[in-house]
């Protein structure tokens, strides 16, 4: 997916997949007020291929999954999550929860995700990511 792709999917409140490194980008956002915090990272390279398929078969999607059973970032726990958060950036670039804001806040994320060695081109739709999990024998 492009980038402008992605930033489009992180506005609309929609986790990001890395097929690569089997991380989850989950956008931190609270609705009342509305305020989006950064993004959550949960780590499912322990979670194996059968798993995966076992959740996306059931009620659940991997957000669910992450949010319920991963620690929170910050807390004490070997499971917990990674966060990378916008309150710093906000207050050097004077930002706030608009959407023009958010989409800097979600590109700077992304352009540091590649500065970070990884390739956009691994990133697809958590809906994407269990259809091809799915359709894996």
């Amino acid at each position: 997916m492009k980038k402008t792709e992605l930033i489009a999917k992180l506005l609309e409140e929609t986790s990001l997949f890395d097929t690569k490194t089997h991380k989850l980008y989950i956008p931190d956002v609270s609705t009342c007020p509305f305020h989006v915090y950064g993004i959550q990272i949960a780590d499912f390279s322990s979670v194996s291929l059968e798993e995966q398929k076992e959740i996306f078969r059931g009620e659940e999607n991997l957000t669910q999954y992450a949010l319920e059973r991963f620690a929170a970032p910050g807390a004490c726990s070997d499971n917990r999550m990674g966060f990378y958060g916008f309150d710093d950036l906000r207050k050097t670039e004077d930002m706030d929860d608009t959407e023009d804001d958010l989409m800097v806040l979600y590109g700077q994320f992304l352009d540091g995700y590649v500065e970070d060695g990884n390739s956009l081109d691994t990133l697809v739709t958590e809906d994407m990511y269990a259809v091809s999990v799915l359709e894996e024998k």
